[in-house]
């Protein structure tokens, strides 16, 4: 076994709670945000919606198949937008693996995408799977937010950690 994979694959096996406190992301980060519009005017980049193709799609795989934590970005990244073009598509998928998880969760899982994702500060998030929209605003970008970071992964994975152990 790799060594670097000892310490997640012993927290999985006995089930240790791990608690997250803060998110160190560039944009606060509360409940307070969910149904937060980016208009047109504020907005940075968007995905989906009319302008674009966008998706989320979350699988449960073998624990030895996931890497916790990872990021990939296949395309341009926002930081490098040609003047004049804000949207573009975009597949979120996720790999999910765990202990006690069952396929019967890959659903409610994938909805909780929205959540995790709309709880930031300048981020608009509307509908889930294949009919998602996707706005990052300007303020939320110049302080360093962008979905090719790990710090929007860091959300998501933060935030699921806060969920699955919280009581």
């Amino acid at each position: 076994m790799d060594h670097k994979k000892i310490v997640p694959r012993c927290i999985e096996v006995r089930g240790v709670k791990v608690r997250v406190s803060s998110i160190p992301i560039p944009v606060s980060y509360a409940a307070a945000f969910e149904g937060e519009r980016v208009r047109k005017e504020q907005l940075h980049a968007e995905f989906g919606g009319k302008a674009s193709q966008s998706f989320e799609y979350l699988v449960m795989k073998k624990s030895d198949e996931v890497e916790d934590g990872k990021v990939e970005l296949f395309g341009p990244d926002i930081d490098y937008l040609p003047e004049g073009v804000k949207s573009l598509p975009l597949a979120i998928i996720v790999e999910v693996s765990g202990r006690k998880m069952q396929k019967d969760f890959e659903p409610i899982l994938e909805r909780q995408i929205h959540r995790f994702t709309n709880y930031a500060m300048g981020i608009m998030h509307i509908g889930q799977r294949d009919m998602n929209w996707i706005r990052i605003s300007k303020d939320a970008f110049n302080k360093g937010f962008s979905p090719e970071t790990s710090r929007y992964n860091f959300t998501c994975h933060a935030t699921r950690r806060i969920q699955r152990y919280r009581g």
